[in-house]
């Protein structure tokens, strides 16, 4: 027998607890997706879970904020464009949507995604990263509007939330370095990072792959094609389309050099030529060929610049008068600069190659051990 007042107990016990979840998940927002966004120092302003779902999260924000710029690329543009350099601009509001290891495919799927999501979106800039254009992957199938926010409902009610709550109040209040994702859509490394080049680990790595799968290195007529279809889709929405060559550390430029590779990234930088709105920060200077140091100011790594050296990007492509942005930061690339800006860069990696000898010969002699092993 159900004894009188039990299910109207129930309920009420079951109400409770739901608005107490509510109100727990919502005030410590895991996420930052709260309505609420409520920032509580030792509480939940640093929000470790946020990074470990940014493909989800991205798009949400993006339809969120409604920004008028989006930045779209690698973990290269991940880590190191901070969009509020742009913040009282013609392209403010802006938002980095960037993703690791993201390949143009799935650009193009987010960029029609967003196109969709944010009718306010007028400024696109894409990063053009060499190795996104070497191989062929199915085209991603794009997600309306209607299909997308049901995906964000375990973002406000599920466990995992619960969880990641607990989480992240574990977090702020022990004061546990953690990397995290800032409200502008940036990777942010943990407190106690130290950027720095580890020679070891790197020419392990780069002689690894180059000796393996990236032997022969071909580019990609179809990667071209989908930056043609991202043109278009652009051009369609009204939108301007910047493409974007980042800064790339000798160290990493190095591998092309020493396997003989080198004519596929002119080729490559010819192709993108042709098209419209195409700026190069890859030309050597005192920033991007930074030298080796326990904490980089320019560089996370080898291969990921940090947000110094992307807020310099922002900074010249804005036309901020600085003594601090070498003066070949940025140089636009069209058909009729081209070949200058391949000689200036040729001949600044022969010249880095004779003036640091340590690195190339470490590289060429773990080059020549992985060639000789049975």
């Amino acid at each position: 027998m159900i004894q009188p007042g039990y299910l109207r107990t129930f309920a009420l016990g079951v109400a409770i607890m739901f608005a107490a979840y509510l109100a727990f998940t919502s005030i410590v927002d895991p996420y930052g997706v709260s309505p609420l966004r409520l920032t509580l120092p030792g509480i939940n302003a640093v929000k470790p879970k946020r990074l470990a779902i940014d493909r989800l999260i991205k798009p949400y924000e993006v339809w969120r904020y409604q920004p008028r710029t989006v930045f779209l690329g690698t973990s290269r543009f991940h880590q190191s464009i901070d969009p509020a350099v742009l913040d009282g601009t013609r392209f403010s509001p802006a938002y980095n949507a960037a993703l690791p290891a993201t390949s143009l495919w799935e650009t193009e799927a987010l960029l029609e995604e967003f196109f969709e999501y944010d009718k306010n979106l007028r400024v696109v800039f894409v990063e053009l990263f060499l190795y996104n254009f070497l191989g062929d992957e199915p085209r991603r199938v794009r997600r309306s509007l209607l299909q997308f926010l049901p995906q964000t409902t375990p973002l406000f009610l599920s466990g995992t939330a619960l969880y990641h709550s607990l989480q992240t109040v574990f977090f702020n209040v022990s004061g546990r370095p953690t990397a995290q994702v800032a409200a502008g859509g940036y990777w942010v490394p943990p407190s106690n990072h130290k950027r720095r080049l580890d020679e070891r680990h790197t020419i392990g790595f780069y002689v690894g792959v180059h000796n393996g799968f990236l032997k022969t290195m071909t580019l990609e007529p179809k990667a071209f094609a989908v930056l043609d279809r991202m043109v278009e889709l652009c051009r369609r929405n009204h939108a301007e389309l910047v493409l974007v060559i980042p800064p790339t550390h000798p160290w990493d430029e190095y591998r092309l050099w020493s396997f003989g590779q080198w004519p596929i990234l002119e080729d490559w930088t010819r192709r993108l030529s042709v098209y419209p709105n195409v700026i190069s920060f890859s030309q050597y200077n005192e920033v991007v060929a930074e030298r080796p140091a326990d904490n980089m100011k320019y560089w996370n790594d080898a291969l990921h610049l940090s947000t110094n050296l992307g807020r310099l990007m922002l900074r010249s492509f804005l036309g901020t008068s600085d003594a601090g942005i070498p003066s070949n930061l940025l140089r636009e690339l069209t058909p009729a600069t081209v070949e200058a800006i391949l000689r200036e860069r040729r001949a600044e990696m022969a010249r880095w190659v004779a003036e640091n000898p340590a690195y190339p010969s470490a590289f060429d002699h773990a080059k020549a051990e992985w060639r000789a092993r049975p």
